[in-house]
């Protein structure tokens, strides 16, 4: 019984609602005398069907802007991971030019170290040939001690 009063308060007022946005359209001018006709004329042919329609329109309306806030917040989590893949891929990109860099450096590395085991070899080359020419020498300051 006190749900029937309730339900009946919401009604009422909603038409209250209804007919103060009219009232103010109406002192706006941004409704035409015809429309300003034909919404009172709907008001009272349809009654209780202004209101079951208002009440069914608020239902999808509320329905919408849940559906309206479902998307948003997946959109946005959508969006995050975006971002989240796009910084990976960048962290990737980094991390490529980074192995390019070691590659590039390791081969630059491997090159000086063949020209510095070929100078090596060179050196050691020209030591024996070196180490020979003075046992030689050494050899000929015998040989000319003992004549």
């Amino acid at each position: 019984m006190i749900q029937d009063f309730e339900e009946k308060e919401s009604l009422l007022l909603r038409k209250i609602a209804g007919l103060e946005l009219a009232k103010e359209q109406i002192e706006e001018g941004a409704v035409s005398d015809l429309e300003q006709l034909r919404i009172e004329q709907t008001q009272n042919a349809l009654g209780e069907n202004v209101d079951e329609r208002v009440l069914l329109l608020e239902t999808e309306l509320v329905e919408a802007i849940e559906a309206k806030n479902m998307y948003k917040v997946q959109l946005q989590s959508a969006i995050a991971q975006q971002h989240n893949g796009q910084d990976a891929v960048q962290q990737g990109i980094g991390n490529v030019d980074q192995l390019i860099e070691l590659q590039k450096w390791t081969k630059s590395l491997e090159a000086e170290l063949r020209d510095m085991q070929d100078r090596y070899s060179s050196m050691s080359l020209r030591f024996a040939e070196v180490e020979a020419q003075r046992e030689e020498l050494v050899m000929v300051v015998r040989n000319l001690r003992s004549t």
